[in-house]
């Protein structure tokens, strides 16, 4: 196959406010890549619509008290979409558009000037200081054919799946590299190994990983001052404050001569004009980090989301196919959040379409099908602040599976992996499980707390209380009116008792105060076995011996919260009733076990699916390579069910 040279053409896409150093990091860009265009795709439309959902959205999640969960999050970014479009119209020059004249609280407004006026000052910035900068503010093509997808992305917790599929379309449009925002160039070796054989132990070649870590942080430290030195950049603050340089100070200090003796552009490695070749093994489009010796830099992530660069001739066809299946996605997930149909009809149905999409082509798997159907059934399910996860384990093998659809070699897409993301301009918040909007404080609809940490595993003691504790603080009003307890079992003395981890136990609790139980219990299917069976009625049993010491008889508490795996049990579809003589549940028996007391709760809260106290990894379905459907508490448990049992003993539960 012939080789055709890459264009000069570097793409970023800015669709959120700015951070203030965007100038300073393409600067550096510049510096490096004399040869190339940059070219800053930033849709002022766009950007003033994010940091105005940003902020509308999380007002409404601070005024949102628990008692509100779980709420509809379709609905609820809906109706805030409906203020901002009925604000801002159709084709709005949006510097024509005067936020205080808006119907949103003060806050807002002056939160919304002072990102909006930074944002459009670095913006300003990168146009007069760097030449050979093209900032393009207006939507292009893509972005207007595409405005329901762009607008779903912008509502997401990260602007990385909008930046990105506007970045992939600039890139196959007119070819050259894109690169995730807050990427440097790589580092050169060539100045460490010129610098005689005393100083080869620094070049990093033949390191581990782990042992190329400090080597690479003290090289980009000694970087940063140098540029801080020389006015590119401004104070990097705490970057320099790191603990984590642990290279003797010998090492350290060769680092830093051969830092200060060379240039800043040959110690970066330049973009070169490679050929294609007709392959490549590299994931793209959401790829996870991937561990490997000669990839130092993805050791410092440790996120669920990898930072990519990526580069392509113009019109690649298999860029073009990964942008359209991906618009498929949505469509598909759009048609099913409208309809009522269950999961088991949704799954062949999405199969059918899928088949279709892939149909006279190489063979995409049966297997592969199947597993995108189940994945994008759990996202039209459950529509929460964590699609972007699903997203990402949906793209991580978009590239494999898609150029099975291929019947002739291509030219591919190459990923460019050298970069540096240990820097102060990369962010993790973009790529991991932090939310770049801000952190929600809800108001308690609670004034008393009691935690409960009940394990089942003598091994996993100090693990379950530590995560526990984890929890406690999150949840916890004051000492005051919060308590901890660790449920301690003696087989040998047929002994329960409550030890107080945290807190000050109070007297008098009610419809004031929450229980939250939580540890390692094992919960089973509903499946009508013996063993099932047996084991249901263990649990009911332990659940019922330890609410039973903590909340009096003929009391009513605000909730019960059981954070356990799978404590819902699988529990079919998004709502129901279930009969008084269904029993095959756990927690609806504990509840109708808890009436004959005299105790009550207002609600009670059990998890569909996997979600330990305080583990990011759960998943849906028990798959540990599947994609997580939740969050950890306190945000919102949006897999979660709650139950609520009715005069009759009937329970009715919605997810």
């Amino acid at each position: 196959m012939a080789n055709f040279p890459i264009p000069k053409k570097v793409h970023v896409a800015l669709v959120g406010p700015a951070k203030g150093w965007e100038h300073i990091w393409l600067t550096i860009w510049d510096r490096v890549n004399p040869g190339h265009t940059i070219y800053v795709w930033a849709p002022k439309t766009l950007i003033y619509k994010r940091i105005l959902y940003s902020l509308l959205f999380s007002e409404r999640i601070q005024q949102t008290t628990e008692t509100d969960y779980p709420f509809d999050i379709v609905r609820l970014r809906h109706s805030i979409w409906q203020k901002i479009d009925t604000f801002m119209g159709e084709n709005v020059d949006v510097e024509r558009l005067d936020i205080m004249r808006a119907d949103f609280s003060g806050s807002v407004k002056k939160s919304f000037i002072d990102q909006w006026n930074k944002t459009k000052r670095v913006l300003n910035t990168i146009k007069n200081s760097i030449s050979r900068a093209v900032v393009e503010e207006s939507e292009s093509y893509f972005e207007r054919e595409n405005s329901e997808y762009i607008k779903y992305t912008l509502g997401l917790k990260k602007t990385l799946v909008a930046a990105r599929a506007i970045g992939f379309s600039h890139l196959l449009s007119d070819g050259g590299v894109y690169i995730d925002k807050g990427l440097l160039p790589s580092l050169n070796e060539e100045p460490f190994k010129k610098r005689g054989v005393s100083l080869t132990s620094i070049s990093g070649m033949g390191w581990g990983r782990i042992a190329r870590e400090p080597l690479e942080r003290a090289k980009v430290s000694a970087l940063l001052q140098k540029m801080y030195a020389n006015g590119i950049i401004p104070n990097p603050g705490d970057y320099f404050k790191v603990d984590d340089i642990k290279l003797p100070k010998e090492a350290f200090n060769l680092v830093k001569r051969v830092v200060e003796e060379i240039s800043i552009g040959d110690l970066f490695n330049k973009l070169s004009s490679i050929g294609l070749n007709g392959y490549t093994h590299h994931k793209i489009l959401f790829s996870r980090a991937l561990f490997s010796e000669n990839r130092a830099e993805a050791s410092y992530l440790n996120d669920s989301i990898e930072p990519i660069m990526l580069e392509a001739l113009p019109n690649n066809l298999l860029l073009q196919k990964v942008i359209k299946e991906t618009l498929l996605f949505h469509t598909l997930l759009e048609k099913f959040k409208k309809n009522e149909t269950i999961k088991q009809v949704r799954i062949p149905q999405l199969q059918e379409t899928l088949k279709e999409f892939y149909k006279n082509k190489a063979a995409v798997s049966s297997d592969e099908i199947v597993k995108v159907s189940i994945m994008l059934t759990e996202l039209s399910y459950h529509n929460g602040d964590f699609d972007y996860r699903i997203l990402a384990s949906l793209g991580y093998d978009a590239f494999e599976r898609l150029k099975k659809t291929h019947a002739r070699a291509i030219s591919s897409i190459t990923e460019k992996n050298g970069f540096l993301a240990n820097n102060p301009f990369y962010s993790t918040i973009s790529y991991g499980n932090d939310s770049d909007l801000p952190e929600p404080k809800y108001k308690r609809a609670y004034d008393k707390f009691i935690m409960i940490n009940l394990h089942d595993i003598p091994e996993n003691i100090e693990e379950s209380l530590r995560k526990c504790y984890r929890l406690y603080n999150n949840y916890r009003i004051q000492d005051s009116s919060s308590v901890l307890y660790d449920f301690v079992e003696s087989d040998a003395m047929q002994r329960q008792e409550l030890s107080i981890i945290a807190g000050k136990p109070f007297k008098n609790i009610g419809e004031d105060t929450k229980v939250f139980i939580t540890g390692s219990l094992d919960f089973s299917g509903t499946e009508s076995s013996a063993v099932n069976h047996i084991n249901s009625r263990f649990l009911v049993k332990k659940l019922l011996s330890v609410l039973s010491k903590v909340i009096p008889e003929n009391t009513t508490v605000q909730n019960i919260a059981f954070s356990f795996d799978n404590s819902a049990q699988d529990i079919p579809d998004v709502e129901g009733v279930l009969a008084a003589g269904q029993r095959d549940y756990v927690i609806p028996e504990v509840l109708r076990e808890l009436a004959k007391k005299g105790i009550h709760a207002n609600s009670a809260v059990a998890v569909r699916g996997y979600l330990s106290a305080g583990v990011p990894r759960q998943t849906t379905g028990g798959d540990p390579n599947g994609p997580s459907t939740s969050r950890d508490a306190p945000d919102p448990e949006l897999n979660r069910i709650v139950f609520t049992r009715n005069e009759d003993d009937t329970v009715t539960y919605i997810a």
